[in-house]
């Protein structure tokens, strides 16, 4: 199960953040608006300890074209989509 909640609601084209849980692990994922030059910048980090000092706790960001977030309808919904990969994958 995958949950999902906006921590502050910016200005248009600013930084936005949300608290994301898959199954009981939290991650803190910031969404910056072409972060990455013309790329829109996510950056997934577990918000837990349990992985304190490992792969599973180095933050990943996540270069995306803005086309591929219009498709899935938001920042959101994209966020959703990632997650339910990671899941499949049992990362990141």
């Amino acid at each position: 199960m995958i949950s999902i909640t906006k921590l502050k609601t910016p200005q248009k084209g600013q930084t936005e953040q949300f608290l994301a849980w898959v199954e009981d692990i939290p991650y803190l994922v910031t969404f910056t608006p072409h972060g990455a030059g013309l790329f829109h910048a996510f950056r997934f980090v577990r918000a837990d300890t349990d992985f304190s000092g490992t792969l599973a706790d180095v933050p990943r960001q996540l270069d995306t074209d803005p086309a591929t977030v219009d498709a899935a309808g938001s920042a959101m919904a994209y966020i959703e989509r990632r997650l339910e990969t990671f899941a499949a994958n049992e990362a990141p």
